[in-house]
């Protein structure tokens, strides 16, 4: 084990004086991406003061919706590495990125209305919360530097599927592979032919202190509370030529509190599950009402952002007599098509709706209220009142009345905040609605897109608007009843 330590030490010292190309490591807080980190300092530190000539950039992806005790470990892990690394004279920084807040996971859900992921495949929060603020990083140092290296703590023995990722993007015979999405960036992967137990043999040697002063053995108790601390990561040595042996536990994988793709969030109930943790169980249960908000169709639009409408049409030949009767009863029509088969029309859940939006603020807050802890920024929540602007509230004081009714307290802005109409004129526009039955989302774009476009002498940006508006296929279902669109979520 030692002498293959040695080599890569050997290697990534190699690699670093080879050329004034900065490096950038990404670091997840796991074991993986700190065994990378380490072996860096380490080679660093071997190094005489006047080799170390270029940067190490050390970036962490911070989502907003990590898990707690998962981020706070990585926050002040990242803060020691940073105060040694100036101690040690090291050209080491650490940069913790994440998401703008216009593009947050709770202003797409809370703001935009967009449905939590349910698939892998269909996940539209990995590559806005994750992969682009760890790429707009990149991409800066490219652009005052011309190349960069980045280091990444990806191995062929976390998974088949993670092997064959790695073996597709090697190219035989060369350290460094060409990044699959970043021009002029380049990809070191120092561990990868690692196995589980060599890195926790590495995590856990000398004591479990790491070079820059902390203790990896907190590292190994959050991955066996993850675990929920039924099976604690032992390493055994076998008498067959003393090798290690290791049980399957001590691998969980940390992600967000918040995430629906996977049925069961197995570390954060692993964590509820040893005691030490309850304080979680909050997010466990907001994780849970999401989850069936989710299916609720009575918080989902009838439509997309843009206004298109689907359905997916279901032959009832091809549906059990129990999933028939559920149609009939959530009042499905049963239609006839022109050769005289038997069909549902069943609508397709868009977006969440107004009322949905509003639901989960509340919800989030309440949670939040109960944690003592931050689950949502002001700045994510004054993104979610511009959309909400822009798209329902005429009021411009819907979020504001919201926040202080589960908070008691009074965002910075509330007293700025101005509605379009007087309170007597909105009421009377309320009992218009309801007089003629006229939909009130509608009446209320055309209220905001007038009120937008008062100032503007040039009325072409108005009517354009408003032609964008009253062309939307949600007006004018009767057009598309002959026609079939697909359930996109």
């Amino acid at each position: 084990m030692k002498e293959q330590i040695d080599i890569t030490l050997k290697e990534m010292e190699m690699v670093y004086l080879n050329d004034d190309r900065p490096w950038i490591i990404g670091y997840s807080g796991g074991k993986d991406s700190t065994v990378v980190v380490q072996l860096v300092y380490k080679m660093l530190k071997n190094l005489r003061k006047e080799k170390r000539n270029k940067k190490v950039y050390i970036v962490s992806s911070d989502t907003l919706i990590e898990n707690p005790v998962i981020i706070d470990h990585l926050i002040e892990t990242c803060k020691l590495i940073e105060k040694s690394a100036i101690k040690d004279e090291l050209p080491l920084e650490v940069h913790i990125v994440h998401p703008e807040y216009e593009d947050s996971f709770w202003t797409n859900v809370i703001g935009k209305g967009y449905p939590t992921p349910k698939s892998a495949t269909f996940r539209w929060c990995t590559s806005r919360l994750k992969i682009d603020p760890s790429n707009s990083f990149i991409e800066e140092k490219i652009e005052e530097n011309g190349e960069v290296v980045v280091l990444l703590g990806v191995r062929k023995d976390e998974s088949e599927a993670r092997r064959g990722s790695i073996e597709q993007r090697e190219i035989s015979g060369y350290i460094l592979n060409p990044h699959h999405s970043l021009r002029n960036a380049y990809v070191y992967s120092p561990i990868s032919e690692l196995r589980t137990d060599e890195v926790w043999t590495l995590l856990l040697e000398n004591n479990g202190v790491n070079p820059w002063g902390g203790s990896n053995e907190l590292l190994f108790e959050l991955y066996k509370d993850g675990d929920g601390g039924e099976c604690p990561f032992i390493m055994i040595k076998t008498d067959d030529k003393n090798k290690i042996k290791t049980p399957s536990c001590g691998t969980t994988r940390f992600g967000c509190w918040i995430c629906t793709v996977v049925n069961d969030d197995k570390s954060l109930l692993g964590f509820v599950e040893t005691g030490n943790y309850d304080w979680l169980i909050p997010l466990v249960e907001f994780r849970e009402w999401i989850l069936d908000v989710r299916e609720n169709r009575e918080y989902r639009a009838k439509k997309q952002r843009t206004g298109r409408i689907y359905r997916l049409k279901k032959d009832l030949d091809n549906l059990t007599q129990e999933e028939k009767e559920e149609f009939i009863e959530e009042g499905y029509d049963i239609q006839i098509d022109d050769s005289g088969e038997e069909y549902f029309w069943v609508r397709g859940l868009g977006p969440f709706n107004y009322e949905g939006r509003k639901l989960i603020l509340r919800k989030l807050l309440q949670t939040q209220k109960e944690m003592g802890m931050q689950l949502i920024r002001e700045e994510e929540l004054k993104e979610i009142e511009n959309i909400w602007a822009r798209e329902f509230d005429i009021r411009k004081t819907e979020l504001i009345k919201i926040y202080y009714e589960e908070t008691g307290k009074e965002l910075p802005w509330a007293k700025y905040n101005q509605p379009i109409f007087s309170e007597e004129i909105i009421e009377n526009i309320d009992k218009t609605i309801k007089e003629y039955n006229i939909d009130k989302e509608l009446y209320s774009r055309l209220l905001i897109i007038a009120d937008d476009n008062k100032l503007y002498n040039n009325k072409s940006k108005f009517r354009k608007d408003l032609n964008r508006l009253l062309n939307q296929q949600w007006l004018h279902k009767e057009i598309y009843d002959d026609e079939e669109y697909l359930d996109e979520n």
